[in-house]
């Protein structure tokens, strides 16, 4: 039994560190490191270098969750990290931080170069080794940033040489002038200890310095670079964005069942990365999840999994110096994949965990973004017209985030508790992003249909003595609202202010709506076609919020226009 079993997370990452050690240094290294992939990014290392098996463990864990520790710990605070890892880990660290997509970016190559140092000259060594047997352009790319590299003549004397050739030589062969001096005790350190051990390495170097172009070196680094991480299962840009494409048919590819069956019976495999820690609201996943753990099945979800969230950073853009924002789309990705399971298993009637088992992930994730993409599309429809996106700001609080939201790429919804946007994560989230879309798509046709029309209300209606300001504050729903306060006054949807006297019978006339959908058909031209259920639930919210405060003041026959916020007054002499 582990030593652990007894022990929560939280109670032990509380200890006093010699307390914790105690515990920790009893662990059996893949206990650790599950135990660390449950915490934070920035609280991992408190926990792992605790452990006597600290080296074992880096080497052996997931290398993105490293990656994302070392971001969120900072790579300063990271060295325990980078003195441990081997170079083939140091790679695809590199292979992350020193490019902006195709283009190689120096300063943040020195950035790691001089912690690489402060880990060890002898891993300055192991990576350079490593890289120049499968990337030769790598390293020459990197040192022509910072040095220019000139070959003495066959017919040049070294004393000659020494007088006309930049003064930096270790074998009065190739001479090296550092475009930044305050970089030559770093660069010239880094060509040393290079020459000293490998003199035929540094002789190679110092040729496609000479020979090759800074143009040539620079894609082909960068093939190398997106080969490497290809293998690591992160894509390229034009790769990355199918995960955001339509699933044609709405359908779930699925693995064959006697390919899945093979992998295995349960069995209690250590975890390679926790996917429970990005969960956030993902019911339906979690509970699919967690009849999966600890069998081989999970393997194959993982990796899915995995993939899923690189190309959602990657088709994002995510900026990798920002953690949150990793996490964001790690959060993202798991909640792409329950609104699709919720999805496939509406569609297909099975119970979570047998969808997760079966079904390929990214097209859960495209199942779940082709039903978010249609559910917005009356929002969508409405940008393509032109002059009708200004509408979208004119609607009423609330329902103007969440239409806002929609048009992202890819859709949001918008989170009213947070404030602010977040991933459709659920067939909740689902029904709702339809409703509005839904409401909004009619609300702003009613807005074309009132006169005067919305385009016009800065132009043709006055505010002043009224109970609005500016004319900011008259969203479309508090204008469609005063247009049919004046048509059941005077027949008339027309935009422009009540009487405040008027207030009192235009209330007793709003409680006596019997159908509001007739209404709204007579006194605008639906042209035959009938009005959405969550448009006509939006206006009859509003109007019955009107009506309430009005009830439960007593139903005064005079009403203080000042205080009516859901439509457009005309303020008289009269005060409540």
């Amino acid at each position: 039994m582990s030593v652990f079993a007894e022990k929560n997370l939280d109670t032990l990452m509380s200890l006093p560190r010699a307390e914790r050690r105690k515990i920790v240094e009893q662990m059996d290294p893949v206990e650790v490191m599950e135990l660390s992939l449950a915490l934070p990014w920035n609280e991992r290392l408190r926990l792992l270098e605790e452990s006597p098996h600290f080296p074992d463990i880096v080497n052996s864990y997931p290398i993105q969750e490293l990656y994302w520790t070392i971001k969120a710990t900072g790579p300063r605070d990271s060295l325990s990290v980078l003195r441990a890892l081997g170079p083939e880990g140091l790679q695809f660290i590199f292979d992350l931080e020193w490019w902006e997509r195709d283009t190689f970016i120096p300063q943040k190559a020195l950035a790691w170069i001089i912690l690489l140092f402060e880990a060890s000259e002898e891993k300055v060594v192991q990576w350079v080794l490593h890289i120049t047997q499968k990337d030769e352009a790598l390293i020459p790319l990197l040192l022509r940033s910072f040095l220019k590299v000139v070959k003495r003549p066959d017919d040049m004397d070294i004393q000659e040489a020494r007088d006309v050739l930049p003064p930096f030589t270790l074998d009065d062969v190739y001479y090296v002038k550092f475009l930044n001096m305050e970089l030559q005790p770093l660069w010239g350190r880094f060509l040393a200890l290079l020459f000293s051990q490998y003199q035929g390495l540094y002789r190679d170097l110092m040729e496609a310095i000479l020979w090759e172009t800074a143009t040539e070196e620079m894609e082909m680094a960068y093939k190398w670079r997106h080969s490497r991480l290809s293998d690591q299962g992160i894509p390229d840009y034009f790769d990355a964005i199918d995960i955001f494409a339509f699933a044609p048919g709405l359908k779930v590819r699925e693995i064959g069942r006697e390919e899945v069956e093979v992998l295995g019976h349960d069995q209690d495999l250590p975890m390679t990365f926790v996917p429970t820690l990005y969960v956030e609201g993902a019911d339906t996943l979690l509970k699919a999840l967690q009849e999966l753990r600890g069998t081989r099945f999970m393997d194959r979800v993982v990796q899915e999994w995995i993939g899923v969230a690189n190309k959602i950073v990657v088709a994002e853009r995510i900026d990798l110096d920002e953690p949150d924002a990793l996490l964001g789309a790690l959060i993202e990705a798991s909640s792409l994949i329950n609104l699709g399971l919720e999805c496939y298993i509406a569609q297909r009637n099975v119970e979570p965990h047998v969808a997760l088992k079966y079904a390929v992930l990214e097209d859960l994730v495209r199942l779940g973004i082709t039903r978010v993409k249609l559910a917005s599309r009356p929002i969508r429809d409405l940008l393509r017209r032109e002059g009708v996106s200004e509408e979208l700001f004119i609607l009423p609080d609330g329902l103007r985030e969440r239409a806002l939201s929609m048009v992202k790429e890819p859709p949001k919804v918008w989170d009213e508790g947070e404030y602010k946007e977040r991933p459709v994560v659920n067939l909740k989230d689902l029904e709702r992003m339809e409703a509005d879309a839904l409401a909004v798509q009619d609300l702003v046709r009613a807005g074309e249909m009132i006169e005067p029309a919305w385009p016009k209300w800065p132009d043709e209606i006055g505010l002043e003595g009224t109970n609005i300001n500016d004319i900011r504050e008259l969203d479309l729903l508090k204008g469609l609202v005063t247009a049919l306060g004046n048509y059941l006054l005077r027949g008339r949807a027309v935009v422009e202010p009540i009487e405040e006297g008027e207030l009192g019978t235009l209330f007793e006339a709003f409680k006596n709506v019997d159908d509001l959908e007739d209404l709204i058909k007579g006194a605008l031209n639906w042209q035959g076609t009938t009005p959405s259920t969550p448009f006509l639930t939006l206006v009859s919210n509003a109007i019955s919020s009107i009506v309430e405060e009005w009830v439960s003041t007593g139903s005064p026959d005079r009403v203080d226009g000042l205080f009516v916020t859901g439509l457009l007054v005309r303020l008289g002499s009269y005060r409540a």
